[in-house]
């Protein structure tokens, strides 16, 4: 993973390389207080893919994160869970709020397939 930041040290931009070759990357979106307000991810042809509206806890962590296709249609949305000892979890809903799935990390901090929170937490992958 490749991370640009702006003049204002946030992280705008991170570029997912597989094999050194560019696999897709994600913008960050900051609100008029410079707090990550959304994310939008690109395919590596700059195809928007998915974009994200991120609501965070007290602590400034993604808490609940909602999840559109490029046309502005809510796909899921999904709730992240810290649990003690660091690892975390995370509850997917359709957009009526039924229950999708649960996503559990395993010792390590990653999932065996991958959770919205593993854009905001590259090291656990």
């Amino acid at each position: 993973v490749i991370f640009s930041y702006n003049e204002n040290r946030e992280l705008i931009r991170k570029d997912y390389l597989e094999k050194e070759e560019l696999s897709y990357y994600i913008i960050n979106i900051y609100d008029k207080d410079r707090v990550l307000s959304g994310m939008e991810k690109y395919t590596e042809g700059d195809t928007p893919e998915e974009k994200y509206r991120i609501e965070l806890d007290a602590l400034g962590r993604p808490k609940k994160v909602y999840v559109y296709s490029p046309d502005g249609v809510m796909k899921y949305y999904g709730v992240i869970i810290y649990e003690e000892g660091g690892n975390i979890s995370e509850v997917h809903y359709a957009p009526d709020g039924t229950l999708l799935e649960k996503i559990d990390a395993d010792e390590t901090g990653s999932y065996e397939e991958g959770g919205i929170s593993d854009i905001f937490y590259d090291e656990k992958k």
